[in-house]
């Protein structure tokens, strides 16, 4: 289901589309901001569910899950706020979107997870050298998460497509997507059940959006129901890739 760049003219000219006025510069200005705004604020509360796992995983697990999992909502987010408020009426193409973030994510992990390995623990007990990184704490906290939703934007501004009629199974399939967040999210915080229904919930759904994007993809070529179906089963990942890195990290021996 890899979808093949248009060659029309059209096309190639959305993400650099010239604009006419004042008012549609003004336009293109607040949609870009809002894609930020809302990857910012998804990105914030889909790291809600992590708090409880910091309890028990070390920093140096914790911090690449949440940004991982910070990513893929604020993706998500970004995409569909670029596709319903596009002035120029296109689609964000969401899984390169999701994509090019999660890869940003995971390359920022990796040099974290590097800079811990190849930094020496007696440079942390200088005083002065522990006195810079309590100055810079906040700043290396939200450095990359800015980094991740500078790129989950700048996809979302630039990979735009052409954008057919959003029906009525296309809405219903986005209410389903966020239903199952809300379950999830539930079930998370919930002392029955927890994860285990979590998880379940989870294998549904991302086993629900595959099919469904495939028969949009197969039956009509619906690139916007496609995307619809593709979100179900993004967010069905997240309680998977929290029960993997629990499972693995007490595999490893890094759980107390």
């Amino acid at each position: 289901m890899v979808e093949s760049s248009s060659s029309s003219p059209q096309d190639q000219s959305l993400p650099n589309a010239p604009v006419g006025n004042r008012g549609n510069r003004i336009k293109k200005v607040l949609w870009r901001f809002g894609i930020f705004a809302v990857a910012l604020l998804s990105a914030l509360f889909a790291g809600v569910p992590i708090l409880p796992f910091a309890l028990e995983l070390p920093v140096s697990v914790v911090f690449p899950l949440a940004l991982i999992i910070a990513t893929l909502f604020a993706a998500i987010s970004a995409s569909w706020v670029g596709t319903l408020l596009a002035p120029d009426h296109t689609r964000t193409r969401l899984l390169l979107v999701v994509g090019i973030s999660i890869a940003t994510a995971a390359v920022i992990a990796l040099i974290v997870a590097l800079g811990e390995v190849l930094v020496n623990p007696a440079m942390l007990r200088s005083p002065a050298i522990m006195a810079i990184i309590a100055t810079l704490d906040i700043f290396i906290l939200l450095a990359p998460l800015l980094i991740v939703l500078l790129s989950a934007s700048w996809a979302t501004w630039h990979f735009r497509s052409p954008r057919g009629r959003m029906g009525r199974e296309t809405k219903l399939t986005l209410g389903l997507a966020f239903a199952v967040f809300c379950v999830e999210l539930f079930f998370m915080f919930s002392f029955y059940g927890g994860l285990s229904v979590a998880i379940w919930v989870s294998i549904a759904s991302v086993a629900l959006g595959l099919t469904l994007a495939t028969w949009r993809f197969r039956r009509r070529r619906d690139w916007l129901g496609m995307d619809a179906a593709m979100t179900v089963c993004l967010v069905g990942l997240a309680p998977l890739i929290i029960a993997a890195t629990s499972y693995f990290s007490d595999l490893l021996g890094l759980l107390p």
